[in-house]
């Protein structure tokens, strides 16, 4: 009876041992497997959610931000689908910009633009005690082209004269379209002296054309 029990009980530790063991292996499977889940997640979702997250409120707030749109699942796609709205968004804001501040037909400063941004230089200039200058340009004769050439003729000409007094000004230089073929400049930091070559500089200039 007692050898029976022996081998019984021999047995049976055998059995518990197989039973530890596989256990043990599963657990330790689990384990990993539940670690690697989690990494996956970490790595694909959470941490690119979180990416995108971030991005989305950089570029919110006026910064530049890199959004990541590699991919082929639905975090790719948000990405994808926000870096075009935000491109969009920036490319009508630069529009809307442009709009406010542009003369249509020459490109350069319109009316509202350049007194706003003259007011300011003139402050400037005031507080700092340094000199300006101002000069007014009036295309002499413009309504004989119209009349005998036609508007579209007339647009030409304005494109030309903005495009020579633009590339003979300097770029801290302000340049605008007050109306009709009145224009303006203002000349930062320029003695009267250098105002008038500056001025005659023009004149020579849209001369030759």
């Amino acid at each position: 009876v007692i050898g029976s029990m022996s081998s019984q009980i021999r047995n049976l530790s055998r059995t518990v041992d197989r039973l530890v063991l596989i256990f043990t292996f599963l657990s330790l499977t689990a384990i990993v497997s539940a670690s690697w889940v989690v990494y996956y997640f970490r790595r694909n979702l959470i941490t690119r959610l979180l990416a995108l997250n971030s991005a989305i409120l950089s570029r919110i707030g006026g910064k530049e931000a890199k959004i990541d749109e590699k991919g082929n699942d639905e975090i790719a796609d948000m990405a994808r689908s926000f870096a075009y709205y935000a491109s969009e968004v920036a490319r009508r804001e630069k529009e809307l910009i442009k709009l406010a501040t542009k003369d249509p037909l020459t490109g350069v400063s319109n009316r509202r633009y350049f007194l706003e941004c003259g007011e300011k230089e003139l402050l400037r200039a005031k507080r700092y005690n340094y000199p300006i200058s101002f000069l007014m340009l009036d295309l002499d004769r413009f309504k004989i082209i119209n009349d005998t050439m036609g508007h579209h003729a007339g647009d030409l000409v304005l494109k030309k004269f903005s495009s020579i007094c633009i590339s003979e000004l300097r770029d801290v230089d302000l340049f605008g379209r007050m109306g009709g073929e009145e224009f303006a400049a203002l000349l930062p930091e320029t003695d009267l002296a250098r105002g008038l070559i500056t001025a005659e500089r023009l004149r020579a200039a849209i001369e030759k054309q």
